[in-house]
This record gives structure tokens, sequence and C-alpha cells, in this order.
């Protein structure tokens, strides 16, 4: 079986070939914590930019990537969630509800609508501010300055836009409350946790949140590439594979950065299983409204076992 790398890149240029581009291609790449979406984000940028930015080439087509996580809320308002909610999953960044998204929404809109005046009239490019969280900043806490951006200065054919969560939809509350109330009380890993670890109420509310995310967000994806992992408890081995890794090339830089133990990394990921749990599968089965999905099924060594692309992605039931 081919590398994540080449199956996508053999979806995304066929993709290319019969896309008119009146507007962005936008590209949503989706995957556990991991799973390695951000390697591959990162791949396929330098992909793109190699093959479709050249003069002799007959698209030239301009590439940016940015992810999720560079819209979470400023620390300040960050803060002010943290100080008014009793929601555990809501206090710290990375769960829906914990993102700026009409800044998010409106950075798409002004990508696209930029785009196409440009298209239509060859009226010139209006600059465009694409944010960047810097999770070190506060230690470790992170920030979103107003100061630490990238200018877009001209149109951009391409956007590769990543998340661990990105094509996430909200459930039935009838739905949530049965899968919650069927659901094991045993842990899923001996340190893990279970949805019943968290009271249904919390749950609730992020399920109420993920509605804006799918209202607001998802509709602008034309195209999607989802890592399906097997088991989705890999993510405890990948997530601490990454902290180890972080915390050695910080030390030799003599920094101290990263979650001090195993626990501590452990804690971090429990607070995101839930979500796993509720939407994951659904998303691997059924992809993304009103867009082109490629699935692909990794193992626990991230090593590719299938692929398919879902051209028409199923009704959930």
């Amino acid at each position: 079986m081919d590398d994540t790398l080449s199956i996508s890149t053999d979806f995304i240029d066929d993709q290319i070939q019969k896309y008119d581009f009146n507007e962005p291609l936008i590209i949503n790449i989706s995957g556990p914590q991991g799973s390695g979406k951000s390697y591959l984000t990162n791949q396929l940028y330098n992909y793109l930019k190699s093959k479709y930015h050249q003069h002799h080439h007959p698209y030239q087509l301009n590439t940016i990537q940015f992810s999720m996580d560079d819209f979470y809320l400023c620390k300040s308002d960050q803060d002010k969630l943290n100080n008014t909610t009793k929601n555990p999953l809501l206090k710290g960044r990375g769960l829906p509800g914990t993102h700026e998204l009409t800044l998010l929404s409106d950075t798409f809109n002004k990508l696209i609508n930029n785009y196409k005046k440009c298209k239509q009239s060859n009226g010139g490019w209006e600059v465009i501010k694409i944010p960047s969280y810097n999770k070190g900043a506060f230690n470790g806490i992170g920030d979103r300055s107003i100061d630490n951006y990238t200018l877009i200065e001209t149109p951009i054919d391409i956007i590769i836009f990543e998340g661990w969560f990105n094509g996430f939809y909200s459930l039935d509350p009838t739905i949530l409350q049965l899968k919650y109330l069927t659901s094991s009380p045993s842990p899923i890993t001996p340190k893990g946790i279970s949805l019943q670890s968290f009271k249904l109420y919390d749950l609730q509310e992020i399920n109420n949140n993920l509605k804006n995310y799918e209202s607001m967000i998802w509709p602008f994806f034309k195209i999607s590439i989802i890592f399906h992992t097997n088991e989705i408890i890999n993510v405890y081995p990948w997530r601490l594979q990454q902290e180890h890794e972080l915390i050695k090339s910080a030390k030799e830089k003599g920094l101290t950065i990263g979650m001090n133990n195993d626990d501590e990394i452990i804690k971090f990921i429990n607070r995101y299983m839930p979500i796993y749990l509720l939407y994951y599968e659904d998303l691997c089965d059924y992809g993304i409204k009103n867009c082109q999905n490629l699935i692909i099924s990794i193992d626990s060594n991230r090593k590719v076992i299938n692929k398919k692309i879902l051209k028409e992605p199923s009704l959930k039931p």
C-alpha cells in the first residue's frame, strides 16, 4: 500500500484537474492527534507549491496552509471562559467552543470573495491577515496576538486547513443521550476514561457548540482527507511519542517545554477522548457533506492499511 502522501497527492491532482477555480479550492485535513495530519499538511503544501507554483505549469496555483488551532480564543477570552464555565471540557483550549469562529468564517469569506473579485474584474487584491496561535506563550497556556499573523498579499487558489475534529457533526440530543447511557462505564485504557467519566450535560454543551462549526465552517470545504485509525486508543501512544520528542528537542535547545510526565500527558488526552468516542466513527463512515472525501485507514504504526473515496458521502441513517 502506498504512503499517505502519495495517496493524497494522487487524489488532489485528480480534483485539481476537475476543479474550475471560480473560487479557491479548500482542502480539509482531519485526523486524530498524532495520526500524521500536520505532517501530511506540511508535505502537501510543499508538494503543491513545488508542482503548481512554477511559471512553466499551466495552472500556476498559489497555496497557503493554516489550522483550526490558529483560531483558538485569545488568552483573555479563554480566561473569561475558564472563570465562567463549570464544564471541565471547556477549561483550556482545544475542544469545540474554544475557537473564534466569527474570525475564522470571516477569514475564509475574505479569501473567497477577494479571489472572486480579482477573477471577475482583474481588480486589486486586498491584503488579508491570517492569525497564528502561539502555544508556547505564558508557559504553555498559549495566546493569539494581534501582532502575530501572516500577510496574504496575492490571490490564493488552494487553501489547506487542518484540525483534529474538522468534519465532526453534532448528534441528535436523543442519540447523544442513548450513546451516553449505553456506553461502557469502564475506561477504554487503564488510565483512560469512558463517556460516563463526564457529566451528560457537559457533553450536551459541547454537542451544541459543534453545531456552530458545522454551520459556519464545514461548508467551506471542497475536498477532505480523513485519517481513520483502526483503534482510537492509538491516540495515547501517538501523543506520548509526540510529547517525548518535543521535550527532547526542547532540552537540546536549552528550553523547558511540554508536559512533565506521562500521567500528565494521558490526563491531557483524556479531555479530548469523549469527543472522539461520540463523533469520530461517523466522520470516517459518512465523510463531510457536499465534499469529496478520501478516507485513509492507518494502523497503530501509522501505516496505510486501506483507502476509499466517498464521491457521494452516504447520508447517515
